[in-house]
């Protein structure tokens, strides 16, 4: 019984294997990678090392991508614009963005295009090679070399199918790249002269399979035809790649048809989802996942996947509806594999004294007040008792300073009058110039006095030479100061959940909030602080 088992289990397996191979009878190298994890799905001599042609162009575009800024401006030198083989048609002396290069690279093929990237990022073709060569090993790839970066054949210039697949896999996570090598066609402008180019993609998988999203052809008479394509379905995406393959359109849609048969798509983390309660303040906030996370699963398949939480435990308010607060990452295996942002599910407002750069910027004693009223009328009566009492506190302060002032004046009228009309000896004399000087010194410290409350909380030399019930007056007043901020804040959020619901042809519930209301309101507050600092 168990030896019919086994040559059941045998002649499946064997089956199976038949089966797929006959997916790609015609290509000399296949392969069928998961793109969010790397695993093979399907292969065929994947390490075997080929010749590939444009597919090339791959590489070429990710150390563009990452060593330059898409708005760069290119010149086409002459060496540029006369390449052999497939070209974009760019013209010497023209300048073009390096963005719009980049759609003549992928959609066109254009080796001209190649060489002006290459030579712009590293002065020729050569150096530019050395860089390809760079991120090959930085990605891992034993088995692969470049010597040019347009792909035309060179004994030295090969990879393999896997290697390949890897790159493109790399390749998709540039948001860049993707966006380039999932348009059909694209129309640009030179700089420098009225010449406009019109691009056309040659991937045709973008235009005969559903989900196609990528990604490059090659040709060359000595290579063969080469193909690399990606496809994305169910949250689910794989990359396929042939090397010397003569009938690849095919052959890539049977062998994606085959990875989106073999998997079911898996979510882990669906957007909105509640990562973590944070408590801020006595109040419960909730963190949120900002996206969908979905993996593809095979039937069976014995695959460890952890999801990971990276979020601080102390955070602090105020935090923005949306503002990122952490991330979650995703473990297949042992080996990251993805990342999806945690986010604040609600605006989240506490305000300090720190919010004012007058007051600094330190967070080691803030004070914050948090404020859940809707209503304008209501914020605005509380930004006057607010105000008022702020103006009792002060009167302490300015009555201290005026008096400080006054016997600076009395003083110092006094020790200049003694010795300009006075005929006094020169003791004397000194005497009255001494009290000139304190007077004079009264003078300054009572204006230091009535200014403190516009001085900064947590600059403490301020505080020299004030009581112990003063000192009580001055923390009292920047906590009203940091409620008063408090208000502004929620007029603001106010004001956005208007525009929020007024864009769904909604009305705020209370009638009595009207755009003009917050504007006279956020108004009164403006010149309110105004007179303050002032």
């Amino acid at each position: 019984m168990k030896k019919i088992l086994a040559l059941v289990i045998m002649t499946i397996i064997t089956f199976s294997q038949l089966s797929a191979f006959a997916m790609v009878e015609s290509a000399e190298c296949a392969c069928v990678i998961n793109a969010l994890t790397g695993d093979v799905v399907f292969s065929k001599n994947m390490n075997q090392k080929h010749a590939m042609a444009s597919t090339t162009k791959i590489m070429t575009a990710i150390v563009a991508i990452e060593r330059c800024n898409m708005d760069e401006i290119v010149d086409v030198s002459a060496t540029a614009a006369n390449q052999e083989g497939s070209a974009a048609y760019i013209s010497e002396g023209n300048q073009y963005y390096m963005k719009d290069l980049l759609y003549g690279l992928m959609l066109n093929s254009g080796n001209d295009a190649a060489v002006a990237i290459a030579e712009h990022v590293a002065g020729s073709e050569e150096s530019f090679a050395e860089l390809m060569n760079e991120k090959a090993e930085e990605l891992g790839l034993g088995n692969t070399h470049f010597m040019n970066p347009s792909g035309l054949d060179n004994p030295e210039h090969y990879t393999t199918v896997y290697n390949l697949a890897l790159i493109a896999r790399y390749a998709m996570t540039l948001p860049q790249f993707r966006e380039i090598v999932a348009t059909q066609t694209a129309q640009v402008q030179a700089l420098n002269s009225d010449e406009i180019l019109y691009f056309s993609n040659h991937n045709k998988m973008l235009s005969l399979y559903e989900g196609a999203n990528g990604i490059k052809t090659g040709f060359t008479k000595s290579t063969g035809r080469c193909l690399v394509s990606s496809a994305q379905r169910d949250g689910m995406e794989f990359i396929a790649v042939t090397l010397n393959d003569p009938n690849d359109w095919n052959d890539h849609a049977k062998m994606l048809d085959y990875a989106f048969s073999e998997h079911y798509p898996k979510k882990l983390i669906e957007q909105g989802d509640t990562v973590k309660v944070t408590n801020i303040d006595g109040k419960d906030y909730s963190m949120v996942a900002a996206s969908d996370f979905t993996i593809p699963f095979k039937e069976h398949q014995k695959t460890q996947v952890e999801v990971i939480s990276h979020i601080s435990n102390d955070l602090q308010a105020p935090i923005n509806q949306g503002e990122k607060v952490g991330w979650l990452e995703i473990v297949c295996d042992g080996v990251s594999i993805g990342e999806v942002d945690i986010i604040s599910e609600n605006d989240i407002y506490g305000v300090s004294i720190d919010h004012d750069p007058e007051f600094g910027s330190d967070r080691s004693d803030p004070y914050y007040e948090w404020c859940d009223i809707t209503d304008i009328d209501e914020l605005k009566k509380q930004k006057e008792m607010l105000w008022e009492k702020i103006r009792c506190i002060e009167r302490p302060y300015r009555e201290i300073g005026g008096k400080y002032v006054k016997v600076g004046i009395i003083v110092s009228v006094a020790g200049f009058f003694s010795m300009i009309l006075l005929d006094i000896g020169a003791f004397v004399t000194f005497l009255s110039f001494v009290a000139l000087c304190v007077g004079i010194g009264i003078i300054i410290k009572g204006n230091h006095i009535s200014n403190t409350l516009a001085r900064a909380y947590n600059n403490f030399e301020l505080r020299d030479g004030l009581s112990e019930t003063n000192l009580e007056l001055y923390e009292e007043r920047n906590k009203i100061y940091g409620k008063i901020h408090g208000i502004i804040d929620q007029m603001e959020r106010v004001e956005r959940t208007q525009k929020m619901m007024n864009k769904s042809n909604n009305r705020i519930v209370n009638d009595k909030i009207s755009s003009a209301d917050i504007g006279r309101a956020k108004k009164e507050l403006e010149d309110m602080e105004k007179v303050y600092k002032n």
